[in-house]
């Protein structure tokens, strides 16, 4: 109520393209999102088609806004496990797409670090892509690795790790990271159509808005990430705006 008149002539000059644009961004998002679930089913249960993995994971993605992310994984199991997917597979196969998700979301935040960190140099921006990228080539021939570790140790791996070839879990963090920089973009898009940005902070802000939203995804104990990713969102637009329409 307070910013009110601060935000007034923002709301009243939105431009429809922008937000229009913004919008389809969304759009593009969810679409890789259910596409990388419906090739991670295949690669358990070949019989699903991408209309019916679609449908399903999208009923499961709005049980995420029930308290709990729980409610998310439990309304998966019991739609894809009627189409004849086994709850083990339905488990692993949550378990890869979420390790996929923050992969992908880890990719994208490295655009942030020069617009959070004031102390950042590109020698800095280097080693974090170069430990990054060793970390995902371990992670996408992690059954090279695991067949290395002790039995005890691979039973643990197995459940957690791809059993894909390195070729296609590489291929789904590909897809994984080209789906957050449009979630990314959408929210820069949907932003400046309100209130006016840098064009040379789009692909910081894209950044911002993608390590806020894996901080929220972690949290599994908020219901689909409220609260905390807000809170990133407000730290990161404070730099450049004030605290109450970095808020709205």
């Amino acid at each position: 109520i307070d910013q009110a008149p601060t935000l007034q002539p923002n709301l009243t000059s939105i431009q429809p393209l922008l937000f229009a644009t913004g919008i389809i961004c969304f759009l593009v998002f969810y679409f890789l999102r259910s596409y990388i679930w419906y090739r991670i089913v295949c690669g358990f249960h070949p019989g699903i088609s991408f209309k019916d993995s679609s449908y399903m994971w999208s009923i499961s993605e709005l049980k995420r806004y029930i308290p709990g992310n729980v409610w998310s994984f439990l309304g998966r199991t019991v739609l894809f496990a009627k189409r004849g997917v086994a709850k083990k597979d339905i488990g692993k196969g949550l378990i890869i797409e979420a390790e996929v998700f923050v992969w992908g979301c880890l990719v994208v935040s490295l655009l942030s670090l020069p617009f959070l960190l004031a102390n950042y140099s590109l020698v800095l921006g280097q080693l974090a892509g170069g430990l990054l990228a060793l970390l995902i080539v371990l992670y996408i021939f992690s059954a090279r690795v695991s067949a290395r570790l002790p039995s005890k140790l691979r039973s643990i791996t197995a459940f957690l790790l791809p059993p894909f070839a390195a070729s296609e879990s590489l291929f789904l963090i590909f897809i994984s990271t080209i789906a957050l920089f449009f979630f990314g973009l959408g929210n820069y898009l949907v932003m400046s159509s309100a209130f006016g940005t840098d064009p040379q902070l789009m692909w910081q802000l894209i950044g911002v808005f993608v390590l806020a939203f894996v901080a929220g995804y972690l949290s599994i104990v908020t219901p689909a990430g409220f609260g905390v990713r807000e809170g990133v969102v407000i730290y990161g637009l404070a730099k450049i705006t004030s605290s109450g329409l970095a808020a709205f």
